[in-house]
């Protein structure tokens, strides 16, 4: 069975690289609320104490080819694993992320990114004894002071502990005063805890330690898994300080609970300080029992632990007390050695802030060198301006009257001619706008127009294509055999009916859309009427003889001067209307005859009729309509004429006129 701790390893890996992946091609919103959620959970890892798994979750992140797009995203996980090395002891490498990530939160002008930062930045330099450069960074914190810094409070209780340790006692208790007034009225539950936590101090350097006990007990009600992974430090703190307190009340039963339950949050959060005070606190429950051996010893654990801590204020403590166990434990040559190591440490911390003391002083000294220097030349330099300045305006006095005029009245005339162009060219806007706004409107009718024929021609077309493909596939599947003689003959002339609707449709959509681009050619010859209509009639004789119709053909021997294949289309498309529209048995009558200089045919059907509004919709390119609407326009161009009648008291005549031939 796998550990718990590689079940969650392995988790963490897979969620990070699935968002990894899906952010591939995404904008850049989306990316940095990513980078955002990876640091928040990588936030969430380390307040289990999962550390390693938030370290490869975070350094993964970082390592990403896409962390450049997103400044922000960037920032936030700079921010969290500086953190991180904070708590794993890596100090320097802590303060070098926190730069890094201060560098991009200024670029995107978040308060409350910033205030975090700053403030991670001034406990860290507390971390090392710098306290000056962490001052700088409070007060870098508090400059955001806006409502989305929540680290205000913090930064106040921050600089009283700084001057604590550097001994001002009144600039750390007017600190305290402002933290705790701030705390006081913080809705925040780490502020309140901190508030409880200086008030017990307070309370016993007043040697109240029964009020100190009472805060201290407040603060510990605070559970960090309700309020978050920063409240664990504080657990630490709360345990220690009641185990003192208990010590100074004289009941070291109580002080070892707490302590031990000091010592079960120093676990979770892995603090080498914090190490350092529990086993402090430890060796005077062993003092107070009169145990000076385990309490030397606990002493030596507790300079172990603040060796690690890289804090060398924590290691001067911790070495003093062990000095003071051992001298009681009997081991004076031990004392004395451990008194020259203290002696050192303290010479040694006093002589790196003497020497940094000197040097803020001489850098200081130099900087304001410098700034007297620069005010001194540019006094010098604002006189002799001064000296130029009344000079030049002495000769500038004589003529300024008349330059003034002048400019005015040229500034009137360019004001003239610049109104006068400013309105020529408002008008020719507006004129060129309206021809614009014309244009579009006619192309946008056109358009419409387009678009409409266009959706009506294909609602056309697959109307007339679906019956005889229907029909053609119930041929098709009827004959699974080689027919006889006679059915063959039959078949065949059914498939020459459908193959000639199939074409002569086809021809009829040709010629409309060539129609409607006006590149429709003829091809002018001689025919006779006769002979245009008898191929006609042969091309439909299928369809005559399967509804048994009486075809009455009266059409003269007459000569007619156009394009044979157009004209053709034309005398095909209105009788299969007629045979299409005649019920079986009908009649269909065709005539012709000469009228002025017109030569006319007439084909009459006696089918139900075609009114007027009917054949307005065939127009229009109804289902039924492509070939009357393709037959008028060819008519149209061959210089002819198509109309339709209605005859009473049932059927249709269509009348076609043509010039007659010189």
């Amino acid at each position: 069975m796998m550990p718990r701790q590689w079940v969650v390893r392995v988790s963490t890996l897979l969620i990070l690289a699935s968002s990894l992946t899906s952010l591939k091609g995404q904008p850049i919103d989306a990316l940095t609320g990513r980078l955002i959620a990876c640091a928040d959970s990588a936030h969430k890892l380390m307040s289990t104490n999962h550390n390693s798994e938030a370290f490869t979750l975070l350094n993964t992140a970082l390592q990403g080819p896409l962390r450049h797009q997103s400044k922000l995203g960037t920032s936030h996980l700079l921010y969290e694993m500086a953190r991180l090395e904070r708590k794993r002891g890596h100090l320097d490498q802590s303060l070098l992320l926190l730069k890094q990530a201060d560098t991009l939160a200024i670029q995107t002008h978040r308060i409350r990114l910033l205030g975090r930062i700053n403030y991670a930045l001034s406990v860290v330099y507390t971390d090392l004894g710098d306290y000056a450069t962490a001052i700088n960074y409070c007060y870098r914190t508090l400059q955001y002071n806006d409502k989305e810094n929540d680290r205000i409070p913090a930064t106040y209780g921050l600089l009283r502990e700084i001057h604590q340790h550097m001994g001002n006692d009144i600039l750390s208790l007017n600190y305290a005063e402002q933290a705790l007034r701030l705390m006081s009225r913080s809705t925040n539950p780490e502020d309140r805890i901190i508030y409880f936590i200086t008030m017990a101090e307070r309370k016993a350097r007043e040697k109240k330690y029964p009020e100190a006990l009472a805060y201290m007990n407040k603060a510990a009600t605070f559970t960090p898994l309700k309020f978050g992974p920063s409240v664990v430090t504080h657990q630490e703190t709360i345990y220690v300080n009641i185990a003192l307190f208990y010590l100074k009340m004289g009941n070291w039963q109580l002080a070892s609970v707490a302590i031990n339950k000091a010592a079960q949050w120093e676990k979770v959060d892995k603090s080498f300080i914090s190490k350092a005070y529990i086993y402090l606190r430890m060796a005077d429950i062993q003092v107070a029992q009169r145990h000076y051996h385990h309490a030397m010893l606990l002493a030596s654990r507790a300079v172990r632990a603040a060796r690690l801590s890289h804090r060398p204020d924590v290691v001067l403590m911790t070495l003093d007390s062990l000095q003071h166990l051992q001298f009681l434990d009997g081991q004076h040559q031990a004392a004395w050695l451990t008194a020259q190591r203290v002696r050192q440490l303290s010479d040694s911390l006093a002589s790196v802030a003497k020497t940094k003391a000197v040097a803020d002083l001489d850098t200081r000294y130099k900087v304001a060198a410098k700034e007297a220097t620069i005010q001194e030349l540019r006094n010098e330099a604002t006189i002799q301006k001064l000296l130029g300045d009344v000079r030049q305006r002495a000769l500038k006095d004589a003529n300024q009257q008349q330059t003034r005029l002048l400019w005015i009245a040229f500034s009137l005339t360019f004001g003239m001619v610049g109104v006068g162009f400013m309105l020529w060219r408002s008008q020719q806007l507006q004129q060129e706008t309206e021809e614009q706004r014309q244009l579009l409107e006619s192309q946008a009718t056109e358009l419409q127009e387009l678009s409409y024929y266009k959706d009506k021609l294909f609602g056309m077309v697959s109307h007339d294509l679906r019956v005889p493909v229907i029909a053609l596939k119930r041929i098709v599947a009827g004959k699974q055999t080689y027919p006889t003689v006679d059915e063959w003959h039959t078949f065949r002339a059914t498939l020459t009916t459908h193959i000639e609707q199939f074409y002569t449709l086809v021809n009829n959509v040709l010629y409309w859309s060539l129609g409607q681009r006006g590149q429709v050619r003829l091809k002018v010859n001689l025919f006779f009427l006769d002979e245009l209509i008898a191929d006609s009639i042969e091309t439909l004789s299928a369809e005559i003889s399967q509804k048994r119709l009486v075809l009455v053909n009266h059409v003269a021997h007459e000569p007619l001067v156009v394009d044979e294949n157009t004209t053709g289309l034309v005398l095909r498309n209105l009788l299969h209307n007629a045979i299409k529209f005649t019920p079986v048995g009908g009649t269909i009558t065709l005539r012709s005859l000469r009228n002025d200089d017109k030569l006319v045919l007439m084909i009459r059907d006696t089918g139900p009729g075609l009114t007027a509004t009917r054949h307005q919709r065939n127009n229009k390119l109804s289902s039924t309509g492509l070939g009357l609407a393709v037959s008028e326009e060819l008519m149209t161009l061959s210089g002819g004429e198509l109309r339709i009648d209605e005859v009473e008291p049932h059927g249709t005549e269509v009348v076609l006129s043509w010039p007659l031939a010189a």
